[in-house]
């Protein structure tokens, strides 16, 4: 049940990280074009994926750096098929071109903010752990 709790967790904040960034998104590179109902649903579940893929940063099994490459990775495919889905280039090199500089940009944008909200949480609770102890 835990990690059923684990996986919901991740992809809820996974989904609102998401709506946010396929809002940005949308809003500058949309060049006027409306989105449709099934771009949105696509972005949401690839945005609940990503969210379950954050997971595996937790882990002490392996070093961050290599756990990163593994998250950058799983994240380029998601966006890579949710792109596809969403008809945005008509091939995978083409959707490949097309999105990874945007990708770049977005994942390295997010990557240092939800890690610097990380180490700010894990400073409040480090100090609220020796305060304790004292």
């Amino acid at each position: 049940m835990k990690s059923l709790f684990n996986i919901l967790h991740f992809g809820i904040i996974g989904t609102g990280i998401g709506s946010v960034v396929t809002t940005v998104c949308t809003a500058v590179l949309g060049e006027g074009k409306h989105i449709e109902l099934k771009d949105i649903a696509i972005w949401l579940a690839a945005s609940f994926l990503i969210g379950v893929f954050t997971s595996i940063l937790y882990s002490d099994k392996l070093n961050l750096f290599v756990l990163s490459l593994i998250h950058v990775f799983l994240c380029f495919v998601t966006v890579s098929f949710a792109s596809y889905f969403c008809n945005y280039a008509s091939g995978i090199s083409a959707i490949v071109k097309s999105i990874l500089p945007i990708f770049v940009i977005v994942y390295f944008i997010v990557y240092a903010l939800v890690f610097t909200a990380s180490k700010i949480n894990e400073k409040e609770v480090n100090t609220a752990l020796n305060k304790s102890n004292n």
